[in-house]
């Protein structure tokens, strides 16, 4: 009896305080977790860096690599504010780094890091005349796609600027990059502006200068036949010398220039064309004894210093003898006969390049035959086939004394036969 009272009092007193271990734990667990979570709440970080715009495409690099490799190097998460969300400087991105706290901070360390390794950017501005901003673009942007390929450099054109001075309208040109990438980039801005600038001067002098008619042979005279010099001068006569007999005798002077250039430009292609040598004496001592038409036989019997200088007895047998008609040639039948001669010197040559190529395909076979005879001499294969060539020789030698030896008896022992039997 007193067994199942103990019995019963033992189990009424581990029943309670079983549930209150197990709800002690429970509780415990609970609270642990709670805080844990609260403990993580309060690690996590959300930090933003400024990054300046040069650095932006270095940070995020080609398809996003670098910056997914760093998101997962530092289990962070990264993210570039929209340029509307920041009211901040132009210059500047904002980056929004997620994370852990101190994951947080070492991406951050990372990030200024990885600003300072980059070289520093600058920036100057450039003001492009209205009328040379196509020019410098090009055609498609092609021109200023060259410009940014070979300087490396960021050139943006931005908003037009009007110059009350001058009354000019102005394109601001950005140009960002390394100094040494915005000097190269301005120099080749500049080279381009310069070059603009220099077809605009040749426009405004083919305007000022038009072409002169000459009345007396009707031929013409524009900018392209005179050099600066002459381009100088009819500036100078236009602004100083507004008559009429001055800007005439000019022109003359101009033309005169001209066609004794091309004169002698022809007699010079008559001394180097074959076929023509000999013309430009002609034409000078005809021209010096006055004959304009008509050249004098070249196998004359007087010597080239009586020519030059000639005295009364040389002069009056010049003008005894009758000219030989040869009219000049003209400047279409020497442009013909240069035409032909260049063709002729274009097949000789053509001709002479083959029996190169051939010379050089026997020479490339004779190398070759060398180096064959060298190499049989070395193995000792030479001497072999040596020795046995005049093995060959003596019994070809030998077999020909034989053979002459029987042919010699053959014939003696027919003429003993013949002897006897008659």
């Amino acid at each position: 009896m007193f067994a199942s009272v103990d019995r019963r009092l033992l189990y009424g007193l581990l029943v309670p305080s079983s549930c209150i271990i197990i709800g002690s734990i429970i509780w415990y667990y609970s609270n642990q977790k709670k805080g844990q979570i609260r403990s993580n709440r309060s690690e996590y970080l959300v930090l933003e860096v400024r990054v300046p715009v040069y650095c932006v495409g270095s940070i995020i690099g080609k398809g996003g690599e670098v910056i997914k490799r760093f998101q997962q190097q530092f289990s962070v998460r990264c993210v570039f504010a929209k340029e509307d969300e920041k009211s901040l400087d132009e210059n500047y991105r904002i980056l929004i780094i997620r994370g852990q706290q101190h994951h947080v901070y070492e991406a951050e360390v990372e990030i200024r890091r990885m600003i300072a390794d980059l070289p520093q950017y600058e920036q100057i501005e450039m003001f492009i005349p209205e009328n040379a901003c196509g020019y410098l673009i090009g055609r498609n942007g092609a021109t200023i796609r060259d410009i940014r390929d070979t300087s490396k450099a960021r050139l943006n054109m931005d908003k037009k600027i009007i110059d009350n001075v001058e009354k000019k309208n102005f394109s601001r040109l950005i140009i960002s990059g390394t100094s040494e990438q915005i000097a190269a980039a301005k120099a080749l801005v500049e080279e381009r502006l310069h070059n603009f600038e220099q077809k605009q001067q040749e426009r405004e002098n083919r305007s000022d200068i038009k072409p002169f008619q000459d009345h007396l042979n009707g031929t013409h005279i524009g900018v392209d036949d005179m050099d600066s010099e002459d381009i100088e001068m009819a500036m100078h006569a236009r602004n100083n010398g507004p008559n009429q007999a001055e800007r005439r005798a000019h022109h003359n002077a101009l033309e005169r220039k001209r066609r004794d250039h091309i004169k002698g430009s022809f007699g010079d292609l008559r001394d180097v064309i074959p076929s023509l040598k000999g013309e430009k004496e002609a034409q000078r001592i005809a021209n010096r004894f006055g004959s304009k038409t008509e050249h004098f036989d070249p196998c004359t019997s007087l010597d080239r210093e009586q020519l030059k200088k000639p005295d009364v007895t040389s002069l009056a047998c010049i003008k005894s003898r009758k000219p030989v008609r040869r009219r000049v040639a003209s400047r279409a039948h020497v442009l013909k006969s240069a035409t032909e001669y260049i063709r002729t010197i274009k097949s000789k040559n053509q001709s002479n390049q083959t029996s190169i190529d051939e010379l050089k395909r026997q020479n490339a076979a004779i190398e070759l035959q060398v180096r064959l005879l060298e190499r049989v001499k070395e193995t000792g294969q030479y001497t072999r086939q040596i020795q046995n060539h005049q093995q060959e020789q003596q019994r070809v030698k030998h077999d020909l004394n034989f053979n002459g030896i029987q042919t010699t008896i053959n014939l003696l022992t027919n003429e003993n036969s013949s002897s006897i039997s008659s």
